[in-house]
């Protein structure tokens, strides 16, 4: 082969192995995403949270922080304009931590639609809007952006693979444009009294014991059911945290949510049994196939031999008969015998 022509198919096989290996680390990537996701919606399920998917086109954080603030992620715009012109307005705040742009230049990027926000962004909204940020990631526990000690509101939010955000609600919250996500009060509560408690990790409580203070805590409050004042007694850490929580918080409302969470739970355990029921019946019915199946096939391997067999009988009986029908071949003696009758008749 030409040294060029070797050279142009090197080059050819190069350019299609780059395209396979792009191929495997875009799946690669597409699945690492996907799995990350459902860890992430099975950690936020067990509080009661779900994730409302916003668009991943550049505009995701400031999609996810207009949902979490107006209910609508269309309005992503203008989320993007005020923290703009925010940071515009803030230069010796905020100029510091500009890497790799000066400072105009860096305004004028993050005013354009499309591009990345991050981290910066993040503080620039809180700081506008006077909230605080909670930032939950799979398999960790949750980031906090805490400004503000009264904040009007806490903000949840979703962030995955390290490059896209995500909108975190209630689960009972619609996605409907223009409803705005419910409070997350029982984990904003929680938050608020965790210097409180004497550790991470819930007391050890005599039950007796809980009985009582649980019964307390409702001839105090005035209403609740006795599971749900023993919960507030475990969370908040004991009696006196339960009672203040509930008594300066919405109670009425916490309680609320708590009833919503419990028959979720009951109603996801419901669907869990159900689904395994029915997967325990789609294995049966595979299984039943699969021995009728092999049945048969065992019938019609029977059946073709059978016809095999008739077959051969069938031929061998025709030959037979042939043979029957065919005239005697004459022996030599015969034979002879004919010739000297005929030579005789001749001679006379």
């Amino acid at each position: 082969m030409p040294p060029k022509k070797k050279k142009k198919r090197k080059q050819r096989q190069k350019r299609q192995n780059k395209q396979k290996n792009k191929k495997t680390t875009d799946y690669e990537q597409a699945y690492d995403y996907d799995e990350q996701l459902l860890k992430l919606k099975k950690q936020l399920r067990t509080n009661g949270l779900k994730i409302r998917e916003v668009k991943s086109d550049g505009n995701c954080l400031f999609r996810s922080l207009a949902d979490q603030l107006n209910g609508n992620p269309n309005l992503h715009y203008e989320v993007r304009s005020k923290v703009a012109d925010h940071l515009n307005s803030h230069r010796i705040e905020y100029e510091a931590f500009i890497v790799d742009y000066s400072f105009e230049d860096y305004v004028k990027k993050i005013s354009k639609d499309r591009e990345w926000g991050g981290n910066l962004e993040l503080q620039i909204a809180s700081s506008i809007y006077t909230v605080n940020l909670v930032i939950h990631q799979p398999g960790s526990t949750p980031w906090r952006i805490k400004n503000f000690e009264n904040p009007l509101r806490t903000l949840h939010l979703a962030y995955l693979f390290g490059d896209h955000y995500d909108s975190v609600r209630n689960l009972t919250d619609s996605f409907e444009i223009g409803v705005q996500p419910s409070k997350i009060l029982l984990i904003e509560q929680s938050q608020n009294n965790e210097k409180n408690s004497s550790s991470s990790t819930q007391k050890s409580f005599d039950p007796e014991m809980l009985e009582e203070d649980a019964m307390t805590l409702i001839s105090i409050l005035g209403y609740g059911e006795q599971e749900f004042a023993k919960e507030m007694i475990l969370t908040y850490g004991d009696l006196d945290g339960a009672t203040e929580a509930l008594i300066l918080g919405d109670g009425k409302q916490i309680e609320n949510d708590w009833k919503i969470r419990k028959q979720n739970e009951k109603k996801q355990k419901r669907e869990l049994e159900q689904e395994i029921l029915e997967q325990k019946e789609r294995i049966q019915e595979y299984q039943s196939n699969k021995t009728n199946t092999k049945q048969n096939l065992k019938k019609s391997s029977k059946g073709s031999s059978k016809k095999q067999r008739a077959k051969q009988r069938w031929k061998e009986r025709k030959e037979e008969k042939s043979k029957k029908n065919q005239p005697k071949s004459k022996s030599n003696k015969e034979i002879n015998q004919e010739i000297n009758l005929d030579i005789g008749v001749n001679d006379i």
